[in-house]
């Protein structure tokens, strides 16, 4: 469900649609945003913020244009400022989800591999690792996360792929340290296709015939 403080525009006013079965802009009761047009953003109010707004429709005359007018700007006004202090004092759903992905892999869910190699990571690189992982989880794996994850974490890193031997060949521009291929093991664990093979190079490129760039004497791995 999409909430008042996603994608908040402050040009963009706020209305409540009639609620009958006749409107194209009824909401569901459990949906509090609707669809966006030219006319705004349809809001249910009923859901989270009724308190509120009962005594605004308390009493509404329907057929005085006068006050129908005066109580949608009224509306519009009250769902703006709901939205800027639901940004400011709310948890934000991406907030939650990184926080349950962080529980579940301390507890193993991802496996007791990934969780000891999660757990020795720095609080920086946890949170670009959740961040990858919930927008893993958010396309159902229908992309390969890897290889953006991969330049986020390794930067200036290279991938290949070497048709006879049907594998992919990464250079990674940094010292092979414990931590770097701890790292680097995670991200295979949870992002690399199952069944494709590759190798990783690390601080050393390997030459490519042709390549001037990666020709370099006592610098390069044969490969």
């Amino acid at each position: 469900m999409t909430y008042l403080w996603e994608n908040y525009d402050e040009h963009k006013k706020f209305y409540v649609p009639p609620y009958d079965n006749e409107s194209k802009d009824a909401l569901p009761p459990y949906q509090e945003i609707g669809k966006r047009s030219s006319r705004g953003i349809s809001v249910n109010p009923v859901l989270r913020f009724w308190h509120i707004f009962q005594y605004l429709y308390r009493n509404l005359d329907k057929e005085n244009d006068d006050a129908l007018s005066r109580t949608h700007s009224v509306e519009n006004v009250l769902f703006h400022y709901l939205a800027m202090l639901d940004r400011k004092s709310g948890v934000h759903l991406s907030s939650l989800s990184e926080r349950q992905l962080h529980n579940e892999l301390l507890d193993g869910c991802f496996g007791q591999t990934a969780e000891r190699l999660y757990s020795g990571l720095s609080d920086m690189d946890k949170r670009g690792l959740l961040i990858f992982l919930g927008r893993h989880q958010r396309m159902q794996g229908r992309d390969c996360i890897f290889f953006e994850a991969l330049a986020t974490f390794f930067k200036n890193s290279k991938v290949y792929y070497h048709t006879p031997e049907k594998k992919y060949l990464i250079c990674v521009p940094f010292c092979g340290s414990e931590y770097n291929k701890n790292v680097m093991d995670l991200l295979m664990i949870l992002f690399w296709p199952l069944g494709v093979d590759n190798d990783i190079f690390w601080d050393s490129h390997f030459g490519i015939i042709g390549r001037d760039d990666t020709m370099k004497i006592d610098s390069f791995v044969i490969y």
